[in-house]
């Protein structure tokens, strides 16, 4: 585990508004802190500023991360890229 001099940083957009916090953006940032990450978080705090995000990052949905400058996506992605998910499960339940 690295020592507080070499945290393991990770950028995180997500929405936060009056209204509506996104429980994704809640789940990304809880998984980056539980992995060791310091999370540099960002807040998307209307409509207009999260459509601008998405527009200028050619992305869908929020939350997006990045680690080390690259994007790594929203929180399923998250989830692959620490192997809490297996990238071709079928979340189909019965």
């Amino acid at each position: 585990m690295p020592s507080d001099t070499q945290m393991k940083k990770a950028v995180l957009y997500r929405i936060v508004m009056p209204e509506h916090t996104c429980p994704f953006g809640l789940k990304s940032k809880d998984l980056l802190e539980r992995e060791g990450f310091e999370v540099e978080d960002h807040y998307l705090e209307t409509r207009e500023e999260t459509d601008a995000f998405m527009r200028e990052h050619d992305v869908k949905t929020t939350p997006q991360t990045f680690i080390s400058g690259k994007r790594v996506g929203g929180y399923d992605e998250l989830q692959v890229h620490f192997g809490k998910k297996n990238p071709k499960a079928d979340d189909t339940t019965y």
